[in-house]
């Protein structure tokens, strides 16, 4: 059976063009393999676990929704086994198509705001840090919903923007400038009306669909200055410099200064709240 109902139309790859190049974290960035391997780092153990809570097992079919640079798709593709199903998809998937895959995953363009999927089609369906970059979140979810099997799994892990500053120890003399910067992320985030506050909202969008149970989880990832995380933190700031200028008062000495400090292995700092939430389709 067909995973998606139709390829994409001329017109939806014209929109996912459009949309590709309107996304704040563009991944076609030079920047982006390191930005890969801080969340990898930072995340891909919490999300297994997830994935082991909801019972993932041989034979699923799997849906992995942003799949990036493709380690949870592995990760899912060696737990369903040949007899399971993983399909990943993204705007860009460049850095998953210059990999090998086995002969049960399978690799599209999809935007998921736009393109249709097979309804009741999956055990499980994955996103890790998409919606927060959409607007209504509401009606993707609930488009993820019916294409759930009646009993299948909803894993969605989203930051909440706003929950906790870039440095939570207000006290280190890095504090205020680190929070200035993720100040102005969070403002070029609104200005381009993201879902910047995804992961408080999603328990109750995941209770209106009626997935019970659910489950959330609450995760802050601390990463010391020169790690992987800090080095996810540069890339960002690297690659929309120009969009986080003037924005809360940043200026370009800040952002070269605030790189700097990042890479002091003295320096410890924090991302956003993660929020994973897991919530399951009714059997009728």
């Amino acid at each position: 059976m067909e995973v998606l109902k139709d390829m994409l139309s001329a017109a939806s790859l014209t929109t996912l063009a459009h949309n590709s190049s309107k996304y704040l974290l563009d991944n076609s960035a030079p920047q982006t393999p390191v930005r890969f391997a801080g969340l990898q780092t930072l995340y891909d153990e919490r999300t297994f676990a997830a994935f082991e809570r909801v019972g993932a097992t041989s034979g699923w079919r799997c849906l992995e929704i942003g799949a990036g640079g493709g380690s949870v798709t592995r990760w899912l593709a060696e737990k369903v086994g040949p007899s399971g199903f993983v399909l990943a998809t993204d705007l860009d998937t460049r850095w998953l198509t210059q990999q090998t895959w086995p002969p049960h995953v399978t690799i599209e363009r999809h935007d998921v705001t736009l393109d249709p999927l097979d309804e009741g089609s999956f055990d499980l369906i994955h996103t890790r840090l998409v919606l927060v970059h959409l607007q209504d979140i509401a009606s993707v979810v609930e488009r993820l919903a019916r294409a759930l099997k009646p009993g299948g799994w909803l894993v969605l892990e989203e930051f909440d923007g706003e929950a906790v500053p870039a440095c939570l120890d207000l006290q280190l003399p890095h504090a205020q400038l680190l929070n200035k910067v993720r100040t102005a992320f969070c403002e070029l985030m609104r200005s381009r009306r993201q879902e910047l506050l995804a992961g408080r909202r999603l328990p109750w969008v995941m209770r209106n669909l009626h997935l019970d149970p659910i489950d959330v989880q609450g995760h802050v990832a601390f990463y010391g200055g020169g790690s992987p995380g800090a080095e996810l933190e540069c890339a960002n700031f690297h690659q929309i410099r120009d969009q986080l200028i003037g924005r809360a008062g940043v200026t370009s000495a800040d952002l070269d200064r605030c790189i700097e400090v990042l890479r002091d292995r003295s320096v410890v700092a924090n991302l956003p709240l993660l929020v994973t939430i897991s919530g399951r389709k009714p059997e009728n």
